[in-house]
């Protein structure tokens, strides 16, 4: 009886605990403000917004199937709720209610709560394993939860906060005998695939080496893993596909792998996290790898070595009952490190394949992987300590540990908490305060920001708050054909003057001068409106629609017009750099340098007329180079070469073909493409320890 009653107090500490461990620390860190659903004031910065924005877009939209689609948010480039990191399982739930909730609703607050309970829940019920005193597992919940790398992800990627899946993985896979096992992995993987794709990965791996470690060990039959196997793969197949995550065929990746590592001294390296322990120089995109053990954790590893060369056999025997588990340990640790090996500063490359290299690219945040080692890591020295030492010495050690981890680390987790006390509100500040934004929304159903994705943020809330469709979106994956489909939709619109009717088009003011555009002025209104410059199709048409004070001319946004017999210089501080678009290097006071292989010129010339162009350069050459063959081409039209060298004429002359000079009644810019193929770098030919790659110094042109 006295058991039964002293298992059912347990059992009410077990939930009772992390509540309030998990309440008081998301209090003490992050603070009640995050809490209100209609307060997104604390969103409207980097990542988080487009997180709300992806949940914005995909609740305004009509249910799919698959029930993750998100077309509204990308349009050609758009998947899914996935893709914007906005946590599918809470979008996805709450959608359903969507009618009942206030206009202005957001649930990350929520789901951050959920993140610090469930990250105390789970480690109260890891440590339990080791041992059932509600004290020490109360301190070491504590310990877990402040934990610097989950911590550290509320800097942005508040998804990735959901470290509890980590510690749930590693729970039921510690298990000795656990009960509905399938259930539990289930519901646990398919609700990792729900949360983020990298969690995913994490708790899949731990669940691999589970069912092999207990195939291994006999403790599973073979007809029991091969149906385990198939219900989980079978769920988290369906989860998945209904997510949206088979929405990105062909997926672009900009690479990364091994930027974005563990640094081999990550788990000492503070990185501002500690007001005792200094930082640790290391590479860029180490911070990726962020594996700090924390002050306090580390004061608990010191003092659980004395036990650890006692009796070295608790820790051997933990570790070689499972040797799967350990080969997964040892395999996200590798993964983690990547190829290119960080230790401080110094680095080194190991070679691998490209096939492996394109294959690691899908995970290139290589550093996340290492959290199931770094609790692995923080489980063990709890069990090193709990087995090494009397049960109050060993109370005294966490309970300091504890103290420690937390004043330490509030070195920066009290400047995050900043970030989410802000005023609270339920709009964000916008620069599109103008009448015509609201009266453009009723004309067109779409927006697109063409080389906008500086201020993608403006244009997709916009977009969200009138229920139109938008290219400005920040997605995690996007498509490689439906990209490529848009820059050829993008470009025929620019080259043509196509637009679409129902579009409303802002451009960076920067691009006009920078690309052939054709615009019917006598329909199409070009406007600069609250600081954006905006194409409206067929707006001059509309019987109905106002007079907008901002108009302008496409000619107020090009570069001078050149005349015939006019020099522009390309000299430091001359107008001639107005004229140059791409693969040209800063402008020196003789000319400016070409730079790469290829490099473009844009004239505004607006005599039809004109029938040459004429290019004063100074050519690289040497004795071991002697030639430097320049390929022209105007407006897409036929090219020419000219081999240029040390005792030719420092001057070309380009003929503007008749059908460019035809043009030039109606299209006032004219695009050289230069092709550059001997190219080369100085300190390649020994002239000097230059490593740009040059072949013409651009000193003058003229109009003939």
């Amino acid at each position: 009886m006295n058991k039964l009653k002293k298992n059912k107090e347990n059992w009410h500490f077990s939930f009772v605990v992390p509540v309030i461990v998990g309440l008081g620390s998301f209090l003490m860190v992050i603070g009640p403000k995050a809490l209100n659903p209609t307060n997104i004031s604390w969103l409207n910065h980097g990542d988080p917004a487009t997180h709300y924005l992806g949940w914005v877009f995909f609740r305004a939209t009509p249910w799919s199937f698959p029930i993750g689609l998100n077309p509204r948010y990308g349009l050609e480039i758009s998947n899914s709720i996935v893709y914007s990191d906005s946590n599918p399982l809470f979008a996805i739930s709450f959608k359903i209610f969507s009618q009942f909730l206030p206009e202005t609703f957001q649930y990350f607050g929520i789901w951050l709560l959920a993140c610090f309970v469930l990250q105390a829940g789970f480690a109260y019920r890891l440590v339990g394993l080791i041992t059932k005193n509600t004290l020490i597992q109360s301190l070491c919940s504590g310990l877990f939860v402040f934990a610097p790398p989950m911590i550290w992800r509320l800097n942005g990627h508040l998804t990735l906060v959901g470290h509890f899946i980590v510690l749930a993985s590693l729970y039921l896979a510690l298990l000795p005998s656990p009960k509905r096992r399938v259930i539990g992995w289930t519901t646990l993987l398919v609700v990792a695939s729900l949360t983020h794709a990298y969690l995913f990965v994490m708790a899949g791996s731990i669940w691999v080496a589970d069912i092999l470690g207990r195939q291994f060990k006999k403790t599973l039959t073979f007809r029991k893993a091969v149906s385990e196997l198939l219900i989980v793969l079978g769920a988290i197949s369906i989860s998945c596909w209904q997510a949206g995550y088979f929405t990105v065929s062909e997926a672009i990746s900009s690479g990364g792998f091994g930027l974005f590592r563990m640094n081999l001294l990550s788990l000492l390296d503070s990185d501002g996290w500690s007001y005792v322990l200094r930082d640790i120089p290391g590479g860029v995109g180490d911070y990726e790898g962020f594996n700090f053990l924390g002050l306090g954790m580390i004061f608990l590893g010191i003092c659980a070595l004395p036990a650890i060369f006692i009796s070295p056999s608790t820790l051997v025997r933990s570790a070689t009952t499972r040797p799967f588990l350990l080969a997964m340990i040892f395999g996200l640790t590798a993964f983690a490190l990547s190829n290119k090996v960080g230790i401080a500063s110094f680095s080194f490359e190991i070679p691998v394949s490209n096939f492996f290299l394109n294959i690691a690219n899908n995970l290139r945040s290589s550093g996340r992987l290492f959290w199931p080692v770094f609790y692995a890591i923080y489980t063990s020295i709890i069990l090193v300590t709990i087995r090494g030492y009397k049960r109050p010495v060993c109370t005294i050690l966490i309970g300091i540990s504890l103290v420690l981890q937390i004043l330490d680390t509030s070195n920066a987790w009290l400047i995050l908490r900043k970030t989410y006390m802000v005023k609270q509100s339920s709009t964000w500040e916008t620069k599109m305060v103008s009448s015509f934004w609201a009266e453009a929304a009723s004309k067109y159903s779409k927006v697109r920001g063409f080389n906008m994705g500086k201020d993608f943020k403006s244009i997709a809330s916009y977009s969200a708050a009138y229920g139109l469709g938008t290219d400005s979106a920040y997605l995690a994956r996007v498509s490689r054909p439906a990209t490529e489909k848009l820059r050829i939709r993008a470009e025929r619109a620019v080259l043509s003057g196509s637009y679409e009717s129902d579009t409303l088009y802002i451009l960076d003011p920067e691009l006009l001068s920078k690309v052939d555009m054709i615009i019917n002025e006598n329909s199409d209104l070009l406007a600069q409106i609250d600081g954006f410059t905006i194409i409206a199709p067929g707006w001059k048409k509309c019987t109905t629609c106002s007079i907008v004070p901002g108009e302008t001319k496409l000619s107020d946004h090009l570069p001078s017009s050149l005349k015939i017999g006019d020099r522009i210089s390309f000299n430091l501080g001359e107008s001639g750099q107005n004229y140059l678009v791409g693969g040209w290097s800063q402008p020196e006071p003789w000319g400016t340098w070409s730079d790469g292989k290829d490099a473009v010129i844009k004239l505004h010339v607006t005599n039809p007329n004109a029938n040459r162009l004429v290019l004063e350069v100074n050519p690289l050459v040497s004795s071991s180079h002697p030639h430097q063959r320049v390929e022209v081409r105007v407006n897409d039209s036929s090219s020419s070469t000219v081999t240029l060298s040390a005792i030719s004429e420092q001057r070309f002359e380009v003929s503007i073909p008749p059908e460019v000079q035809e043009q030039l009644k109606y299209r006032t810019l004219i695009t050289l493409q230069l092709h550059l193929p001997d190219a080369v770098r100085p300190v390649d030919i020994g002239i000097s320890n230059d490593k740009r790659e040059l072949a013409i110094g651009l000193v003058a042109l003229s109009v003939q």
